[in-house]
Order: C-alpha cells, then sequence, then structure tokens
C-alpha cells in the first residue's frame, strides 16, 4: 500500500547558501546585487539591451519606409 509522505525542509536563505558555498559575505552581496539587477554589470547589460532594441525597432521602421 502507498503511503503518502509530506517531507518539509527549511528553505535556506541566501546567507545560508553562501556560507555552504565557502562564499564571504562580501562575494554574496556582490552577487546578489548581480542576480537582483542593482550591480554595475546588471545596469550595463540592461543599458546594452535597450539599446540593442532602439536600434533593432530603428532599422524595422528604416525597412518598412523602403
Amino acid at each position: 500500500m502507498v503511503k503518502q509522505v509530506k517531507v518539509t525542509t527549511p528553505i535556506p536563505s541566501l546567507e545560508d547558501f553562501g556560507e555552504s558555498l565557502g562564499l564571504t559575505k562580501t562575494r554574496r552581496n556582490s552577487l546578489a546585487q548581480i542576480i537582483l539587477g542593482k550591480g554595475v554589470l546588471a545596469n550595463a547589460a540592461r543599458r546594452h539591451a535597450n539599446i540593442r532594441e532602439a536600434s533593432l525597432s530603428t532599422k524595422t521602421v528604416a525597412a518598412a519606409r523602403n
């Protein structure tokens, strides 16, 4: 006979997860900023995506006019 089992474990926080990987607090914070989209690299990537999107839409409009 099959028995239902409910497994419950606490979800680790980002700090707990970082500690389990052996990351320093500074490194954990910098990675969190990148992941959450608040870091310098994330901002640069966002700007690049916006520029690329604007460039593609401009080319589409120009091609439609021709």
